[in-house]
């Protein structure tokens, strides 16, 4: 649904779909849509000798109201932060920085109130004017202060579409859903497991972090529309020397599973050493105590220690069985988080 034809972002639950933020106008298109129309504006009628003053109130009405317009809907489009679901409020702020995006909204909002009182002024000024000349002068004053504000939030605009392109990548995800996170080191298999198993086709290749983003596939389970989440490789180091993309890989783990499946590569034809990406899993296990988490072992047909169930994504060997269990465990957990008080 949508307010004032304007789409929203976010749902009931706090969760977002990014791919609905509108275009951002830029400060030149802006300046020319609005003059156009208020080129364009009809003057009603009037009292005899008032069609001066009729005109140049219409058109800076129609340039103001475009002005106010335009600026509006960039605001409402973009949602309000601070209701996100803590996944997605975290995930922009790794992205893009929620303080910036609030400061770049302020700046539209300052301008389209400084257009609203730049309206009112001119316009008790046009109805005051004693001659035509005085009545144009006004008119002409509007449009150029009103023009200089749209340009002094130029950067505000070019950065809030610039924030735009970076947050519609971010993938939609259900709060009300299962939620199964495949984790692991870089290249371990985990977007070929998902394309195995869900209809989602994220990008896939033989060297680390091809996943520069959060992959969400789907699968029917027990009654529910079960998520499964592909989080890009997160390595083995502490949290605050991970960039953006492992960063991502932590929220996702942090905020969005019921269950989370971590794959081991014994074989170390990820290019990381076993015990590293046992390290790793510890490290998960600790943060995430409270979470169902469940190893596997990929690229058996490589090489297996024995420990953990064995799968090969390559050779769809033992895929079903672990994604059914992985599945049970996420809607257990889903279940046991829903239950009514």
């Amino acid at each position: 649904m949508s307010k004032g034809g304007i789409p929203q972002v976010v749902d009931n639950h706090g969760a977002a779909d990014f791919s609905r933020l509108m275009t951002v106008p830029q400060s030149e298109d802006l300046i020319d849509q609005a003059f156009r129309k208020g080129r364009k504006a009809q003057a009603p009628k009037g009292a005899p000798g008032e069609a001066g003053k009729n005109r140049e109130l219409a058109r800076v009405g129609a340039a103001s109201r475009t002005f106010e317009s335009r600026l509006h809907r960039v605001i409402r489009s973009f949602p309000n932060l601070d209701e996100l679901h803590p996944f997605y409020h975290e995930l922009v702020d790794v992205l893009v920085s929620v303080d910036d995006v609030k400061q770049h909204l302020g700046a539209v909002s300052w301008a389209r109130s400084r257009i609203q009182s730049i309206r009112s002024d001119i316009e008790k000024r046009i109805r005051a004017a004693e001659n035509n000349h005085e009545i144009m002068l006004a008119r002409k004053e509007a449009y150029g202060r009103m023009a200089s504000i749209v340009t002094d939030i130029s950067d505000d605009l070019a950065e809030l579409a610039k924030i735009r392109y970076e947050l519609a990548g971010i993938p939609t995800l259900r709060i009300d859903q299962p939620t199964l996170v495949i984790a692991g080191y870089p290249n371990v298999g985990k977007s070929s497991l998902l394309t195995e198993i869900t209809r989602a086709t994220p990008q896939i290749a033989v060297y680390p972090f091809t996943t520069k983003g959060v992959h969400i596939g789907h699968r029917d389970h027990r009654h529910h529309q079960v998520q499964i989440l592909d989080t890009p490789g997160i390595l083995d180091r502490p949290m605050d020397e991970r960039n953006p993309i492992e960063q991502q890989a932590i929220l996702a783990l942090r905020h969005a599973a019921d269950t989370i499946l971590f794959l081991l590569d014994p074989s170390g034809h990820c290019g990381y050493p076993l015990d590293a990406q046992t390290n790793l899993l510890n490290e998960v296990k600790t943060l995430f105590e409270d979470t169902t988490i469940l190893t596997v072992e990929n690229k058996s047909d490589l090489e297996t220690t024995g420990e953990h169930p064995a799968i090969s994504v390559t050779e769809n060997e033992g895929l079903e069985a672990i994604t059914e269990n992985a599945l049970d465990a996420a809607v257990d957990a889903f279940n046991e988080r829903w239950q009514p008080f």
